[in-house]
């Protein structure tokens, strides 16, 4: 997800670059941005979801361990 979220970034660069030097026109730019700004959003809620459960699951792996511990102890 961190790699496309990379490709993305310079693609929208690059498609600026594009728009300003005339190579595509202003409605196809804001087309293909609009699609690449919503994938683009779409993975980074995807990758925070996916960052919260992996503290969560290390927390709880932290919590079982710590309460083995102590039965142990």
């Amino acid at each position: 997800m961190k790699k496309r979220l990379a490709e993305i970034d310079k693609i929208l660069q690059s498609m600026y670059e594009d728009k300003v030097f005339c190579k595509i026109s202003a409605d196809r730019y804001a087309s293909m941005s609009a699609a690449l700004e919503k994938e683009e959003a779409d993975l980074k809620r995807s990758l925070t979801e996916i960052q919260t459960a992996l503290s969560q699951k290390a927390e709880q792996s932290r919590s079982a361990k710590d309460f083995a511990d102590l039965i142990e102890n």
